[in-house]
């Protein structure tokens, strides 16, 4: 192997197929520093000198180098002037260190405009319209009615009309004059009263909006106006004066009446309840066909048709209950001995 002057080098022996250490003695190195021309022929026998002194021919040797007790320095020694002077017989080793890369011209980009972070809470004119929305959909974020109808363009927004067009389906009626949810109020009046313009009934109470205002003269935003437990719409459907609290307590005589549709057993058809109530008996009074959902009503011996549950939830004096049957069901069963079980 070559080795070159100024340079460490670390030499190691590697055994094989053993797991015991290996020990080493009498181990020396030498150095020996042989320079020939790859042209020189000494004995002018034809043939090189380095290839007699490979063979084992008989040349002049040079003097071995002894061996140098410090790490030779980067600096290299002077050559003895005794040895020959030409090309030693190694090749000439390429320079170390960095090739030049060829140098890459690179072309700047331009950087980008940055985009401004978009405020999405920004509403300048109050209009419930975030002012983002309205540079999207053209409205003027400086001014809350846009088209001047009365209508914020939030509202408009929402509710698909036009906030650039005051008229926004042409009819010749402006937004704000517009019923959008036919509860007879127009839109302007819902945002006076503060009921809600996409609702007929604001409340819940089963009464429109404008018949509260306009028929019954309760509030569209109370369920139970006059505050005698009883809402507004059942006041009104079981014969009360909604806006009277004094005939909270009272009693009407009202009926009820459940359908049946019991596949399996068809013999009962219809269950009808008549009884005195205070509230709506539609609100405080269920039935429910129980077949198969109670075992032991369902499975009682002799049983016809569906098991009746009856629930109520206010005092009551009397009940009529009339069970209603299909006699073609009856079968073997007279209709002398039909009966309630409980």
């Amino acid at each position: 192997m070559r080795l070159f002057a100024g340079t460490a080098y670390n030499f190691g022996i590697q055994g094989v197929n053993t797991e015991d250490l290996l020990e080493f003695s009498n181990v020396e190195l030498a150095v020996v520093d042989l320079a020939y021309h790859l042209t020189d022929d000494a004995d002018a026998n034809g043939i090189s000198d380095y290839l007699d002194y490979i063979g084992g021919g008989s040349i002049v040797e040079p003097t071995p180098t002894p061996v140098p007790t410090e790490m030779p320095t980067a600096t290299p020694t002077e050559e003895p002037t005794d040895r020959p002077t030409e090309e030693p017989l190694v090749t000439e080793q390429p320079t170390e260190g960095p090739t030049e890369e060829p140098t890459e011209t690179i072309t700047p980009t331009e950087e980008p405009t940055p985009t401004p972070d978009i405020d999405y809470e920004l509403d300048r004119d109050l209009d419930g319209l975030p002012d983002y929305i309205e540079d999207i959909i053209g409205t003027n974020p400086l001014k809350a009615y846009t088209d001047d109808d009365n209508l914020s363009d939030y509202i408009e927004y929402i509710i698909g009309y036009d906030p650039l067009n005051a008229d926004s389906d042409g009819n010749g009626i402006t937004d704000e004059n517009e019923d959008y949810d036919n509860d007879l109020l127009s839109n302007i009046q819902e945002l006076t009263y503060g009921t809600n313009l996409e609702k007929v009934d604001s409340d819940g109470d089963d009464l429109v909006d404008g018949e509260e205002l306009y028929v019954y003269g309760t509030d569209p935003l109370i369920p139970d106006s006059d505050g005698d437990g009883i809402c507004d719409g059942d006041e009104v459907i079981i014969g009360k004066n909604p806006v009277d609290n004094s005939d909270g307590s009272i009693r009407i005589n009202q009926t009820i009446t459940q359908h049946i549709n019991n596949m399996e057993d068809p013999s009962i058809t219809s269950v009808t309840v008549t009884m005195s109530v205070a509230g709506n008996i539609e609100k405080v009074f269920e039935v429910r066909d129980y077949f198969q959902i109670d075992d032991y009503s369902t499975d009682v011996y002799g049983r016809i048709g569906s098991p009746i549950d009856f629930e109520c939830e206010e005092e009551f004096d009397t009940a009529t209950v009339v069970i209603a049957y299909d006699e073609s069901q009856l079968n073997e069963t007279l209709e002398e001995n039909i009966g309630v079980l409980w």
